[in-house]
Order: structure tokens, then sequence, then C-alpha cells
């Protein structure tokens, strides 16, 4: 069975902390946030990139398909929101983001 503990464990190592660092400051310089941005990220896993990017904006949602990964999300970073919701049918209406992006999401999917 999958356990989320195990995969975000990943990203308090040398080399999780360094890949986690550089891609969100690939993030912030190619696309540079406002504090009144409203941001979502599909594929959100344990949370680690929303939760780099909530205190930065007005409102951070992370959504994934995988209920136990937003359970872990939920506890583990305070200032986004989480949601199990499906890539292909995303529940926001539209025009209600600033950014909508994925890091790492397509390396998990069948068919990305």
């Amino acid at each position: 069975m999958f356990e989320p503990q195990k995969y975000d464990a990943w990203y308090d190592t040398p080399v999780g902390a360094a890949t986690l660092q550089s891609e969100f400051a690939l993030l912030s310089r190619l696309c540079p946030l406002q504090r009144q941005d409203r941001v979502l990220e599909v594929g959100c896993g344990t949370g680690r990139f929303v939760g780099c990017i909530a205190p930065s904006v007005s409102v951070a949602i992370g959504i994934d398909l995988a209920f136990p990964l937003v359970d872990f999300a939920r506890r583990r970073v305070e200032a986004a929101n989480f949601a199990v919701a499906s890539a292909a049918a995303l529940p926001f209406a539209d025009d209600e983001f600033d950014l909508v992006f994925e890091c790492t999401m397509l390396g998990f999917v069948e068919e990305p």
C-alpha cells in the first residue's frame, strides 16, 4: 500500500530538498506571483509545492485524486486548502485562478 509519509520524506533528504528548491525557483521565475493571486495545483500529492506557494498568495488550493495524499497534505500544510478531485473534471469555475499548474503529476498517470 502507498504510504504518503514515506513518499513525502524524500523531500527531507538532501537530494529531495535541493530538487524542491530548484523546481520552486523555476516555477517562481516562470510565473511570478502577486499577493492577491489565486493558485491551484493539480495533482498536489503531499502538498509540498502548493505549500511553498501558499504564504505568498491570497488563495492556494491543491487537488489530488488520492484521498490518502490529500489527507496527508491537509495535516501537513495549514496555509493551503486541499480537495480530492480529478484533473479531468476540475470542480472550479473558468477563470477562478490566476495560475493553475502541475509539477509531478504527469509522471504518475497512465495516460498523460
